[in-house]
């Protein structure tokens, strides 16, 4: 897919604030949703025109904007193809993710069950309806069949905890070092996804950051002929929706118990470096 002009493929991270970013702009009839890999959803958004799954590599050069959780980085071999995706705060997203997980049992599912957060965190990679991961994965996707990153990622939460009544010296001990080759292998998955991001991508936007501005000032720049619908600025308010449909309050970072704080502190460490990288070469004002 040569082209002479430029586009912007927005690489959708989930959880980060992009569904208001594309919904924002996905009105524009040279709009593509990419919602798999290598394949566009045009007139997405239409009430009047089917909308229809086209080979991204037989879109016309009409087409200028692609956004979605689909876009990959070898999806575009155009030189004029402008990479960008957003981050966001590692512990803020995990919670997001935590909180929608339950708005969408009931969303998708209409289950008003509850599943706490501890479960969820340890189960969260194979989890429908929202299957969650860290947000350096999405930039790796290519490496997740190679030994150590299968190792990494089915073992990362098995076995007994310190405090289990079968715990022994010599599971201990098992346990430990089984630990530190899978966080070992963590921080090679975060330090890989942050070399190629500086590889392929020109900008990254960071949800802390004003990021729906940084990204009409991106339209701009790039002379991409779409127009925001200025009246979308915010699309999920999961808050206020586990509120209105379940009777629930959002569960924040003081919300969670002390377990579940160790938890989460622990196993969000490499992508907060991830993260902390990416604000340090991208810029974060």
């Amino acid at each position: 897919m040569d082209r002479l002009k430029n586009i912007i493929a927005f690489l959708h991270v989930y959880k980060t604030g992009i569904t208001s970013i594309e919904q924002r702009y996905y009105h524009n009839k040279n709009y593509v949703y990419v919602r798999q890999k290598d394949f566009g959803v045009i007139n997405h958004n239409s009430n009047t025109i089917p909308s229809k799954e086209i080979p991204l590599k037989d879109l016309s050069n009409d087409y200028r904007l692609f956004i979605g959780h689909g876009v990959e980085f070898d999806s575009f071999d155009s030189k004029n193809t402008i990479f960008v995706t957003c981050l966001r705060d590692p512990i803020q997203r995990m919670l997001s993710a935590y909180n929608y997980y339950i708005l969408e049992l009931f969303t998708l599912w209409n289950q008003k069950g509850y599943i706490d957060f501890y479960t969820w965190f340890i189960n969260k990679d194979r989890l429908l309806p929202n299957e969650t991961n860290y947000q350096y994965e999405h930039f790796i996707r290519s490496y997740w069949d190679l030994p150590t990153f299968v190792l990494a990622r089915n073992h990362i939460h098995s076995g007994a905890v310190n405090g289990s009544f079968i715990m022994t010296n010599v599971r201990q001990r098992r346990v430990e070092q089984l630990k530190k080759e899978q966080f070992d292998n963590l921080y090679k998955e975060a330090s890989l996804a942050f070399e190629t991001l500086k590889k392929h991508c020109q900008h990254v936007l960071f949800l802390e950051n004003n990021h729906i501005t940084a990204f009409d000032n991106l339209i701009k720049q790039y002379d991409i002929p779409c127009y925001p619908n200025k009246d979308i600025t915010n699309a999920h308010v999961t808050s206020t929706e586990l509120m209105k449909n379940l009777n629930k309050k959002y569960i924040t970072y003081d919300d969670l118990d002390s377990d579940s704080k160790e938890l989460l502190n622990e196993y969000i460490q490499p992508d907060i470096e991830f993260y902390n990288n990416c604000k340090k070469h991208y810029g974060f004002d």
